[in-house]
């Protein structure tokens, strides 16, 4: 059972001036958010997963709760300066953010609580505290007699928002787990205590210290600060007729002391290979993946971790748009975009922006330091939180959406929407590997990069019939929609883990489009 309360507390302003050419605003607001969550196991705190049957490797899980207090306060200036054809503008801003921790306790797991114990955390002020100051400029400039031509850009810095719940990553009480060997005797598929194979030890562990599990494990670098990320902004607006105009932007982004948690007092020379994963599949092709494992006498009590800025390492988003628009007229109008993406990271300073040379296919809970380890590969990020998982995030590197709307006889308008993007990336990986890494095991990715392999391209048109009925100043709309109007049944998702098996192993279909779905619809309005 997962529960959080998030409420806000907000107070703000903004206000213009202006004199002559000049047009000038300012403003300022303060922000509270506290945040309480906890997540409660069922029953016996125990998760099972198979190890070749009947052997399964057991997580132990206690209960987490934390309670966090952020402020947040930020002022900003701007002034733009309109000279006949010319616009300038430009304006700086000032965040400071801080995340506290309040007071928190939660129960330890019965028949274990020698390693995950009751607990009770004290509050502590100020643990992230984030001074940020941004400037922005930009221009608009009208080009030719006719001025149906306008030519834009800007520069622009932004800092990351602080999470508001940040502070409770240095309280005692994590999202602990401790992982034991087991064998399921009775054959009913769950695990039980009595099959945990506690004499053959912990076979890794999370969130906590074995040695001390009552201490923190976790701690922020005081030198710490707001991820940045510097933007340009080039871009155009023609008028190619009275009711037709193209426009186009180009974006160039730079990524900055983006956020890393790596393990304390470790370093890329604290690992050592181990063994290579070897093999071959249909879908991926022969792989060999050198595994590497942390020295024991490196290990921080606990897997302890400190949160700063990731060195040596940067990301770079490139984007294009091209957009054309047909206003209403003579019955029809139409819309047509484009736009392509490339998101990329880069190791400036292999030697310290990697820790585990162990590729993997994204960073997660338990590995946060953890990724593909590809200078100039795509950057990914897996899904998290209450929505579905197993979804490895990179963005498509082009995407096509065009829509038009034509009114027909007898007051009937026709339209219809095409969307098409390229597929999303198909990280195959293996989880579950031992690599003698003393942390526990981990998930290797087998593909030679993160997007080597994609999915098939998606592509959805939707139709619509609408009819109108006036009543005087007021309306009634009867809407026929058809989505998926070509019965597409693209796959948007598959098993990539190769260690799985069965109707939802290695490979297998988990999600494809939704069927042709009609849809009929009546609005009113007034």
């Amino acid at each position: 059972q997962y529960q959080s309360t998030r409420p806000q507390r907000y107070i703000g302003g903004d206000a213009s001036y202006f004199a002559g050419r000049h047009e000038m605003k300012f403003g300022a607001g303060w922000r509270k958010t506290p945040v309480d969550t906890q997540q409660i196991w069922p029953a016996s705190h125990l998760i099972a997963t198979w190890d070749q049957y009947p052997n399964m490797l057991v997580q132990v899980a206690r209960d987490y709760r934390s309670a966090t207090d952020a402020r947040y306060v930020n002022g900003y200036v701007t002034d733009t300066v309109s000279l006949n054809r010319l616009t300038v503008n430009g304006g700086i801003r000032f965040d400071h953010q801080k995340s506290s921790l309040s007071a928190a306790s939660v129960t330890g797991v019965t028949g274990f609580e020698t390693i995950l114990p009751t607990l009770d955390t004290p509050a502590v002020d100020g643990v992230y505290v984030w001074n940020s100051l941004t400037p922005r400029a930009g221009f608009t400039l009208a080009v030719g007699d006719a001025q149906k031509t306008v030519v834009r850009g800007s520069y622009a810095m932004f800092a990351s928002q602080l999470t508001g719940s940040q502070a409770a990553f240095v309280s005692p009480i994590q999202y602990s787990y401790a992982y034991y060997n087991a064998v399921d005797r009775n054959s009913d598929g769950i695990a039980q205590l009595s099959e945990i194979l506690i004499n053959q030890g912990l076979q890794g562990y999370s969130g906590f210290d074995p040695k001390n599990p009552r201490a923190a494990v976790n701690r922020v670098d005081p030198d710490g600060k707001a991820p940045v990320t510097h933007e340009w902004l080039v871009g155009f607006d023609r008028e190619l007729g009275p009711q037709f105009a193209l426009s186009g932007t180009f974006t160039y982004r730079r990524m900055l002391d983006l956020p890393w948690t790596p393990l304390i007092g470790v370093t890329q020379a604290s690992y050592t290979q181990t063994t290579t994963l070897s093999g071959s599949l249909p879908e991926v092709g022969a792989f060999s993946v050198p595994l590497y494992a942390l020295s024991p006498s490196a290990v921080p009590p606990g897997g302890g971790k400190v949160a700063t800025h990731r060195p040596g390492y940067h990301q770079r988003y490139l984007g294009f748009e091209l957009s054309a628009t047909k206003r209403m007229s003579s019955r029809w109008m139409a819309r047509f975009g484009f736009s392509s993406n490339d998101w990329r990271e880069y190791f400036d300073d292999p030697s310290k922006a990697i820790l585990d040379p162990t590729r993997a296919p994204a960073a997660s809970s338990s590995w946060p330091f953890a990724g593909p380890q590809v200078n100039g590969g795509a950057v990914v990020r897996s899904s998290t939180g209450s929505g579905k998982s197993g979804i490895y995030m990179v963005a498509p590197k082009y995407q096509i959406v065009a829509n038009g709307l034509y009114e027909a006889f007898w007051g009937v308008n026709v339209g219809a929407s095409l969307v098409t993007r390229q597929g999303f990336a198909e990280p195959f990986f293996q989880s579950n590997v031992l690599t003698g890494d003393p942390l526990g095991r981990k998930t290797v990715l087998l593909a030679p990069a993160v997007d080597a392999f994609r999915l098939p391209a998606v592509t959805s048109l939707d139709g619509r019939l609408e009819k109108r009925f006036r009543f005087g100043s007021a309306q009634i709309a009867l809407d026929f929609d058809v989505f998926n109007l070509l019965n597409a049944g693209t796959v948007l998702g598959r098993q990539y883990d190769a260690r799985l098996t069965g109707a939802t192993g290695f490979n297998e279909v988990l999600e494809i489009m939704n069927p042709r779905i009609a849809r009929l619809g009546l609005r009113f309005t007034f």
